[in-house]
């Protein structure tokens, strides 16, 4: 994993309420992060300086994550795009480029069909929802009393959890699990973690009124849309929506060899190369 030396700073919004923080770097056409579950803005910190060469990027910790409030509160789909709908109005952003990561890109998507005029272009980076297949750890989280226990802060679990979404397991340092660890144990953190999950996934996977919503909203959609995925992600496996997204007409997937869950951590240069080349053509 390459070292990075310096973060941004650390901004912070009122967002319906509640206390966001973000990041923003660059110059140019504005580009919106959306990070996964239990992930914050450095889910993409390999990503910033690439990215910001020639467009302004905002990366948000969603609500329930990072040094985002972590309020009790319903963590429904619509409930998250609306947060990134008021976020984006906070900091008078009218309209962007949305890059979503797994939660983030079910987010992402979401918000496309609800606030059309306030997306140019649309990055889905295994997106959750298309199909109802999901990790094993992810649906016995779903679970009482098992879940809490999978979704407690424990950093050796982490470091093992971490390590399944990629392929090559070398590249987890324990600096990316240290950061990570310490925003899952912020008071809310897990709690949050929880809402989202018995919220849109039990046992079986997603709920059928997830992956019927996200589906009607592909059939729908009108943005043109990029879908990155790795051909060895096991928690949203690319075989289970493969045929599901090439029938898209407004959507152009594209696979990497070699690379699981974390497509922008594991290999950034390219995951960046297809980003710009995408939303600048």
């Amino acid at each position: 994993m390459i070292a990075v030396e310096t973060l941004p700073q650390d901004r912070f919004v009122q967002v319906g309420g509640f206390k966001a923080r973000y990041w923003q770097v660059g110059q140019g056409a504005p580009i919106l992060l959306l990070h996964g579950i239990a992930h914050s803005v450095r889910a993409w910190e390999q990503n910033l300086e690439g990215l910001s060469a020639r467009h302004t990027v905002y990366a948000l910790d969603l609500i329930g994550h990072g040094l985002t409030d972590k309020p009790t509160r319903s963590y429904h789909i619509s409930d998250l795009a609306k947060f990134v709908h008021d976020f984006m109005a906070a900091v008078d952003l009218s309209k962007a480029h949305l890059v979503g990561h797994s939660m983030g890109g079910a987010i992402a998507m979401h918000f496309a069909i609800l606030y059309p005029a306030q997306v140019d272009k649309l990055v889905l980076v295994a997106p959750a929802g298309i199909g109802n297949v999901v990790g094993l750890g992810f649906r016995l989280a779903s679970l009482p009393l098992l879940g809490e226990y999978l979704t407690r802060p424990d950093w050796k679990r982490l470091k093992l959890v971490s390590q399944s979404l990629v392929f090559d397991k070398t590249i987890i340092q324990d600096e990316f699990v240290n950061w990570q660890y310490a925003y899952n144990a912020l008071p809310g953190a897990q709690a949050a973690q929880l809402a989202i999950i018995r919220t849109h996934l039990n046992l079986f996977g997603f709920k059928k009124w997830v992956t019927d919503m996200v589906n009607a909203e592909l059939d729908r959609f009108k943005t043109p849309t990029l879908a990155i995925w790795g051909e060895n992600d096991n928690v949203i496996p690319l075989d289970s929506v493969r045929s599901r997204i090439s029938a898209m007409k407004n959507v152009t997937l594209h696979t990497l060899k070699h690379c699981g869950h974390q497509v922008q951590l594991e290999y950034p240069e390219e995951f960046n190369r297809l980003v710009l080349n995408f939303v600048n053509s």
